[in-house]
């Protein structure tokens, strides 16, 4: 999705519930990556975002069977990944930095009870880890110090909440939802529910005969109760055995050659209203592909955050948010 420093920023605050905030570092011109509307990039800032796209693409790469130093030493699109990496870094820090901006400018700050919780639970976590753990983990997966990652935590939490007050303004018009709903099936892309059963164990091999039996037996059962008018997404909550998709109702959108051939053929063919079972390697899937009415309610995130990102990227062609690098600090910045 585009503009991904909005979902890293949304990852974040949850990671910040983890652990580690308070404390404020002084930028010099040593320790400052670029600038952006007069506010600086810290070094720290940057480093964070970096080891961000860092970890998403290397997550990228293995989920693939790639090898990561095999990548790292390859181009995309001509570019040598790593200066890639270091590039989109800084688009994410340019956006993070202009909502900072503009959450100052909105008079949107951090309570005193927002601030004392997140210090509360990054000092509750460095002390269960120990701190020369803490410390440790956040230099291999960011390279930033707990004292760094206080303040990072502090003013991403307030991005969030500038972010979450923009949002709850954007109302989407029936025209947006049709449109999100076109665009969610089209030839090359189709919205379904599911419910799986499994049939296979935490060995990731197949079930024994009789447990498969059993699986097909309360597919059956939950395949009546969707039939009788029962809520899919409740039902898929209570029964799905898919962790991607539990907890998002057991709705997936997808492409052509992202899912298993049973499934996606199903996905394809259906109409929406239909209902079935599929039988793939992973067991059987109680399928529904919804109705325009039954999926608006799950367009209105979407929308909203698609007509928010697009503000986001207005704001980044103003020429007073250009990035103004550092050069010499960027230079200096390795990805390892």
């Amino acid at each position: 999705m585009k503009n991904k420093v909005l979902l890293i920023i949304a990852a974040v605050v949850l990671v910040a519930a983890l652990g580690i905030g308070g404390a404020v570092y002084w930028s010099s011109s040593n320790n400052y990556v670029a600038t952006v509307g007069g506010e600086k990039i810290t070094k720290a800032e940057y480093n964070f975002f970096l080891g961000s796209i860092k970890n998403e693409m290397e997550q990228t790469v293995t989920t693939s069977g790639g090898d990561t130093n095999a990548f790292w030493n390859s181009k995309i699109d001509g570019v040598d990944a790593k200066e890639k990496a270091k590039t989109r870094a800084l688009e994410e820090a340019q956006s993070y930095k202009i909502q900072q901006i503009k959450a100052k400018e909105n008079n949107v700050k951090l309570e005193k009870t927002e601030v004392d919780s997140i210090n509360k639970s990054i000092d509750d976590s460095v002390k269960s880890m120990g701190r020369a753990e803490a410390e440790k983990q956040l230099k291999q997966l960011y390279g930033i110090t707990v004292n760094e990652y206080k303040t990072i935590a502090r003013d991403l939490t307030l991005v969030q909440k500038y972010m979450s007050q923009e949002q709850q303004k954007i109302e989407p018009t029936e025209d947006d939802y049709k449109k999100a709903y076109e665009s969610a099936e089209s030839a090359d892309k189709v919205t379904v529910r599911h419910i799986l059963i499994s049939t296979m164990g935490e060995d990731k091999k197949p079930l024994p005969e009789d447990k498969q039996a059993e699986a097909k037996k309360k597919a059956d059962e939950v395949f009546e109760k969707v039939k009788a008018g029962g809520d899919m997404k409740e039902l898929a909550k209570q029964y799905s055995e898919d962790p991607g998709s539990k907890e998002k109702s057991g709705q997936y959108t997808l492409g052509r050659g992202e899912m298993v051939k049973e499934f996606e053929d199903w996905s394809f063919s259906a109409k929406p209203g239909d209902t079935g079972i599929v039988k793939t390697e992973y067991g059987y899937h109680v399928m529904k592909k919804p109705k325009y009415d039954e999926l608006k309610e799950s367009l209105k995130g979407e929308i909203v955050y698609a007509k928010y990102t697009a503000i986001v990227d207005e704001y980044k062609k103003d020429a007073k948010y250009n990035v103004v690098k550092n050069q010499k600090v960027y230079d200096s910045i390795v990805v390892i």
